[in-house]
């Protein structure tokens, strides 16, 4: 499958900064009326996302257009395999934090992440169980950091 980058590129920064720019109301609350607040400048910047974006669009559209050549990547699905299965683990990961809290999803989720590339060396596991034992005490106890 061949696509457009810079055309595909646009419109989904597009859509996405429209998201962000109607979100922004809910996510930053203003504490005063005045003309310059705390949404000013993250409204500025998805601003000029939306713009580029548009910007970017038309070029590619005019590029079509006139018959000129424009940017294309070939996506072969097969190789995009392991990224969509380490998008599952990752949100596995989100899910799990929520529910048994960071050390333990974390644990899991690096066990995961290992056998996933096949790592058979147990040391890896071994490390990798006392980082994350030797960051939440770090948080918890001498950062004062409360993790879920």
């Amino acid at each position: 499958m061949k696509l457009k980058t810079d055309l595909l590129g646009g419109a989904l920064f597009l859509s996405v900064s429209i998201v962000v720019w109607f979100l922004i109301p809910s996510q930053i609350i203003l504490t005063q009326s005045t003309n310059i607040n705390s949404q000013t400048f993250p409204r500025l910047i998805v601003g000029i996302a939306i713009v580029s974006s548009i910007l970017l669009i038309l070029k590619n559209i005019i590029k079509i257009i006139k018959k000129e050549p424009v940017e294309e990547v070939e996506i072969i699905l097969n190789n995009e395999i392991k990224v969509i299965i380490m998008l599952i683990i990752l949100t596995l990961y989100i899910f799990l934090f929520e529910h048994i809290g960071f050390l333990f999803s974390s644990i899991i989720y690096s066990f995961l992440t290992l056998m996933y590339y096949k790592s058979k060396n147990i040391k890896y596991y071994i490390y990798i169980a006392l980082v994350c034992f030797v960051v939440n005490y770090i948080f918890k106890n001498l950062l004062l950091v409360q993790l879920p």
